[in-house]
């Protein structure tokens, strides 16, 4: 079975981003990231991977600020997990301007009703083309963290284009929305960077966060503009208003 945990980052309502990433694996793989996942985090005496608390030495963090050689082998121990045991890390941000732009254009409020559903049904879609290539015949399963105020849309999209139900889960029963957390968190921060930067984007100012693992496993990252998201609505047969 392969499983594939989703979190999403800028959910709130005054967002301009929404990003929703998650990573793909099965079972008895699932089973030794838990347990390696653990065993990180009882090292360096902590009880989660939250990124914006790391980010801003936040809860477990907050004495970590002078001991920059301790968050970067922190990370580097947690990376090396993801990079053993996960088999895709797939992500897509949109940009709430642009979607409420298409809106106009295409019912996208009607039938997917909200960026995350959007991004959802983006990120499913980018799982299923990589099953057909790489997954053989495994049966798929997915699983979103529980607690985003739109995930009745995220539900109803999910039903409406491809006969699925939603299953939500609270983060605490499984370590691994907290590596999704992380990438859902960087993702967010380089679309903002794109969208705010006039000057031109070079890996170089990537945060070093976001290069460990995107330099160290397979994944599929996309920040959706306006062309992506007209090719989707095309795809899914958005009927235009």
């Amino acid at each position: 079975m392969l499983t594939t945990y989703f979190d999403a980052s800028g959910t709130r309502h005054d967002s301009d981003i929404v990003t929703l990433a998650g990573f793909v694996s099965d079972d008895e793989q699932w089973d030794k990231f838990e347990e390696e996942w653990n065993a990180v985090l009882n090292l360096f005496s902590v009880p989660y991977l939250h990124m914006r608390e790391f980010a801003h030495f936040k809860g477990p963090y907050k004495t970590w600020r002078e001991d920059e050689a301790k968050r970067r082998t922190f990370l580097d121990r947690l990376a090396g997990v993801m990079a053993r045991r996960t088999r895709l890390g797939v992500c897509r941000s949109i940009r709430v301007q642009d979607f409420e732009a298409l809106d106009r254009e295409f019912a996208l409020r009607d039938l997917i009703g909200s960026p995350l559903a959007f991004a959802g049904l983006a990120c499913i879609g980018a799982v299923e083309l990589w099953h057909r290539k790489y997954g053989e015949a495994e049966p798929r399963g997915f699983i979103f963290k529980d607690g985003d105020s739109e995930k009745q849309t995220l539900t109803k999209a999910l039903q409406h284009f491809h006969g699925m139900k939603a299953v939500y889960k609270p983060k605490q029963e499984h370590v691994q929305f907290q590596a999704a957390d992380w990438a859902a968190y960087e993702n967010r921060n380089l679309s903002s960077d794109w969208m705010r930067r006039s000057e031109q984007f070079t890996l170089r100012d990537y945060r070093r966060s976001a290069m460990i693992i995107y330099d160290r496993m397979a994944t599929d990252w996309g920040d959706m503009g306006d062309p992506e998201m007209r090719t989707i609505c095309e795809q899914l047969a958005i009927p235009k208003r």
